[in-house]
């Protein structure tokens, strides 16, 4: 009897490690998430243009030239950065000249030209194995000078001349003048009041939307990027 009572024992033992190591091996397990083309993910590239970081969209300070350092969660198997000028598709971009010696890592310098002075440069870091990422850098122009306050997703910004905001879709944001403005956009835009040109109101809209406010002579740009959904890492 006793025999059969350590046998027993052992299959217990035995089926008790089986179901630890399945259990184990399925929490370490990582899940990759599956990007739909259709819709719009939030913008989390790290970027770096001229020193200073920035997280998803960038806003650098004006210059004649922008050295450009993105930093992917993953190994850069495709890049790619497009304007409204140019396209430039890096293909392995680790094993390229201007490459860190860092499969996450490359350095693009851009020097933009005379078409793209209101142009914004997005960013694609794609890997064959892992969620992708995208980046957007949005540039200064000195045709740009009203200052205004943006209140963005939880955060108040003081911009001089142009500004940006990415949210989720369909959350209310706000942006503020010290003067009276009129405004232009490809999105709807609304005044804060019947009778206050100084405060405007706006849902974001998912993708792009430009607003242009404007006194006689003077004018401030404020970019928006509407995202439907976050990006999924190290699951």
């Amino acid at each position: 009897m006793s025999g059969i009572k350590t046998e027993k024992r052992l299959i217990l033992i035995k089926w008790v490690v089986i179901l630890l190591t399945v259990s184990l091996s399925t929490r370490c397990t990582r899940t990759v998430q599956k990007l739909n083309p259709q819709i719009s993910y939030q913008k989390d590239l790290n970027i770096t243009v001229n020193g200073h970081s920035f997280k998803g969209t960038a806003l650098p300070k004006l210059s004649q030239k922008y050295k450009i350092e993105i930093e992917s969660p993953t190994n850069l198997d495709l890049l790619t950065l497009e304007s409204c000028h140019r396209h430039i598709s890096i293909q392995n971009a680790f094993h390229k000249k201007r490459v860190i010696k860092n499969k996450k890592k490359y350095i693009y310098n851009f020097v933009p030209s005379p078409l793209e002075k209101d142009c914004f440069l997005e960013v694609k870091a794609l890997s064959k194995k892992e969620a992708h990422s995208w980046g957007l850098i949005v540039f200064n122009s000195d045709e740009y000078t009203i200052p205004a306050t943006v209140y963005c997703n939880g955060d108040k910004i003081n911009y001089q001349g142009t500004s940006i905001c990415q949210s989720k879709k369909d959350l209310d944001q706000q942006i503020i003048f010290k003067r009276k403005v009129a405004v232009e956009g490809n999105c709807p835009i609304v005044r804060a009041g019947l009778s206050n040109y100084k405060v405007y109101n706006l849902t974001i809209k998912e993708g792009f939307c430009v607003f242009i406010f404007r006194t006689e002579k003077e004018f401030h740009r404020l970019y928006t990027f509407g995202y439907d959904q976050i990006i999924l890492r190290d699951i």
